[in-house]
């Protein structure tokens, strides 16, 4: 079974957004976790960046990747028909239409640029929480859609490995959204944030110019262990 949640596909202004970022930041190696259709790869190498996106979506063949980033995405978007007052329409998504128009543009870019990715190891299909990845080989590894409201919501032991795995393989980790299925804040945040701290990770929750989910304007900001004071 796929673990993708509900497949958001996210743009590189998406993620500027959600995830707070600065282009000093783009310099270093960032990973993209649990990634799903998304642009942002794509788009940050057009400009020269180095990402790494992973997702077991990427096990499947070029040849059936379009047929299944269609359905993912007609999935998500039967999920925001069906629960419209959870979201925040706005000047960025006006309407569900809009929404679905928008992912399938970020998510059409993606499938152009998927067997290239592949080729230059810029997709992988690592899945949470095991990551092959070397011990702190990126700087920044960003997660959204998928710790708090993904497929995994309601088990907190694997929301706590997958943190911890993730913090293993970067100096730093940002995780967006901090709400559950039901839009509201997730009741393992508490618990998530209280181990960290007792294992000496540095943790933040930072208020980001990204609202799309109502309340969800809030990312996780964890920092490698032992971080100097």
């Amino acid at each position: 079974m796929l673990q993708t949640g509900w497949s958001w596909s996210h743009s590189l202004k998406n993620y500027v957004l959600m995830f707070d970022l600065t282009s000093e930041e783009f310099c270093h190696p960032i990973l993209d976790v649990a990634a799903g259709p998304s642009s942002f790869n794509v788009e940050m190498k057009r400009q020269g960046y180095k990402v790494v996106s992973s997702d077991p979506l990427y096990a499947t063949s070029p040849d059936m990747i379009d047929i299944v980033t269609n359905n993912l995405i007609n999935n998500l978007s039967e999920q925001i028909k069906s629960n419209p007052d959870r979201f925040h329409w706005g000047e960025e998504f006006s309407n569900p239409s809009e929404l679905e128009r928008q992912q399938r543009a970020m998510a059409e870019i993606f499938c152009h640029d998927y067997e290239r990715g592949l080729k230059e190891k810029r997709y992988t299909a690592d899945a949470l929480p095991n990551l092959h990845f070397d011990d702190f080989q990126f700087s920044l590894a960003l997660c959204a859609n998928f710790i708090f409201d993904g497929p995994y919501a309601n088990d907190l032991i694997f929301q706590m490995d997958s943190i911890h795995e993730m913090c293993r393989v970067a100096k730093e980790v940002r995780i967006y959204p901090l709400l559950d299925r039901s839009g509201q804040i997730s009741p393992h945040l508490g618990p998530i944030i209280a181990e960290l701290q007792m294992k000496d990770y540095g943790v933040e929750v930072r208020e980001v110019p990204y609202q799309f989910v109502r309340h969800g304007n809030a990312m996780l900001r964890v920092f490698a262990r032992n971080c100097p004071i």
